[in-house]
């Protein structure tokens, strides 16, 4: 082998771990982006309680405010503005529990006693299935629900409820 094929080779496989480096890099800080929550007065907080085996979901009410007397729940149905960002504080009551919905690519496990906050942002008007993924028992098959995303306004009007 001579010297210029030695130095040919040489750039090729310094080529690769630089491009594969460089890969590596760019996927981890959109990673580390998306776990960045968002914050500010338009940022919508949902929280969602995973126990065998549904989803109890609840949505901030008026005030925008969880927590307050005003909250919407539902059951198995997580309902979100289009456009808006949306943080979502996943918790669990009993066992291990996965939080799969694949049309916004997101999956999270949760333990109890932990809270798992994460955010995602619906591009379209929409309904996309939710699922547990994580085995967490003899009804683990029946653990599904929905996401409805809906326009804004139509979200307001949903969520500020009967006047």
């Amino acid at each position: 082998m001579g010297r210029a094929t030695t130095w040919v080779a040489g750039a090729v496989v310094a080529l690769g771990v630089v491009a594969s480096f460089g890969l590596a890099i760019t996927f981890t800080a959109k990673k580390f982006r998306h776990d960045r929550l968002p914050t500010g007065p338009d940022v919508v907080h949902i929280e969602v309680m995973a126990q065998q085996f549904s989803w109890a979901v609840r949505h901030p009410g008026r005030d925008n405010i969880l927590g307050t007397r005003d909250d919407v729940l539902l059951s198995n149905e997580m309902r979100v503005p289009v456009e808006r960002d949306v943080v979502v504080h996943l918790k669990t009551r009993d066992v291990v529990h996965g939080l799969n919905m694949p049309a916004y690519n997101t999956f999270r496990d949760v333990m109890p006693g932990r809270e798992v906050p994460f955010w995602l942002r619906a591009h379209t008007a929409g309904e996309s299935g939710m699922l547990c993924s994580q085995l967490c028992g003899v009804g683990h098959a029946q653990m599904v629900g929905r996401v409805v995303a809906m326009p804004f306004a139509a979200w307001r009007r949903w969520n500020d409820g009967p006047t």
